[in-house]
């Protein structure tokens, strides 16, 4: 989000949370067909993910699931109000992941 007035800046807890959502995409691509959301429409969902099932010389879409994910300092997952709404009505099941990056810190 960058800010009004201004160009060329985003908020700094925001770059983390980025770069944590694109590296649990890459980690889970060896198992899922990915689709993506993007960020303006996201409201509780990174992206949805199928299931894939190797035959002989195809792979073959499975079960499908939303994935939201957070950064370890920023995880908490609370759901209130409308958000306990829009959990009930859910048709795949979701799951949060959590990822934590402190191991990349000198």
């Amino acid at each position: 989000m960058a800010d009004k007035d201004t160009g060329g800046r985003l908020h700094r807890n925001f770059r983390p949370g980025h770069i944590v959502e694109s590296l649990e995409i890459i980690l889970c691509r060896p198992f899922f067909a990915i689709a993506r959301i993007e960020q303006e429409e996201d409201f509780g969902v990174d992206f949805v993910g199928t299931l894939l099932r190797q035959s002989l010389r195809v792979m073959i879409a499975e079960q499908s699931c939303l994935i939201q994910v957070k950064i370890s300092t920023s995880a908490r997952f609370e759901f209130r109000g409308e958000g306990v709404n829009w959990l009930r009505k859910l048709v795949l099941p979701y799951f949060p992941l959590v990822v934590d990056r402190s191991y990349t810190r000198s």
